[in-house]
């Protein structure tokens, strides 16, 4: 898992280069906030790829999968293991990194994998962070998302 500041995120993966193995899945959790280059934690800055995790998929070998995902889901939130999340996370990336991310993250409690779509939709992902930050800050929480209505059937199509 990649959970690096967007400032040095390819600088870090980079520099394990060499540890990565063929096969291997990272799970780029990065957001490319303008707190990078001196911003708000509300706004974006955009990435030359289009997203941290296209950024991340450019950085490293090809034999890795790359796969997007917990960009709504506040460290603080992810910190309290005596608290189920009650929350979603959606994931992008190939077919095979998201059900190795989903076999993982679906072990803690409370927490939902919604697939997203390919790797191009983190760009949209990535940009629910700083919303949600600033819903967090109004509000003095740590707010989440959840998406409804998964699974229902046909009648709702």
């Amino acid at each position: 898992m990649a959970a690096v500041p967007f400032a040095s995120h390819v600088a870090i993966l980079q520099g394990v280069a060499d540890r990565w193995r063929p096969g291997q899945v990272l799970l780029d959790t990065t957001v490319p906030l303008a707190t990078a280059v001196g911003g708000r934690p509300t706004h974006l800055v955009e990435p030359w790829h289009g997203s941290a995790a296209q950024q991340a998929r450019a950085a490293i070998s090809g034999d890795v999968a790359v796969a997007s995902g917990l960009h709504t889901i506040s460290a603080a939130a992810l910190r309290n293991l005596g608290r189920p999340l009650d929350q979603d996370t959606l994931i992008c990336g190939d077919r095979a990194a998201k059900a190795v991310v989903t076999k993982v993250l679906e072990r803690i409690d409370g927490l939902r994998v919604v697939d997203a779509g390919s790797l191009e939709m983190s760009r949209l992902l990535e940009g629910l962070t700083p919303v949600l930050i600033g819903i967090n800050i109004r509000n003095k929480t740590h707010a989440g998302i959840q998406v409804t209505h998964l699974g229902v059937g046909a009648a709702l199509r």
